[in-house]
């Protein structure tokens, strides 16, 4: 994906929050700093602003 990040410009990637990507992240982030390679979130990448007037993100409550 780094490859691809830099041949393209940009790269969208998609990580949840399991254990073993919380484990790549933690042992990857030094060399994704050196190549350039910026981890931002989504919502950063869009033109408009989709963020809640209060600035935190709501909560879904299963019933």
């Amino acid at each position: 994906m780094i490859s691809q990040a830099h041949i393209e410009g940009n790269l969208v990637a998609i990580a949840h929050p399991y254990p073993e990507t919380i484990r790549f992240l933690k042992a990857n982030l030094q060399r994704l700093e050196i190549e350039g390679i910026d981890l931002v979130p989504a919502s950063s990448l869009l033109s408009i602003d989709i963020s809640p007037a209060g600035g935190t993100n709501p909560t879904a409550t299963l019933r």
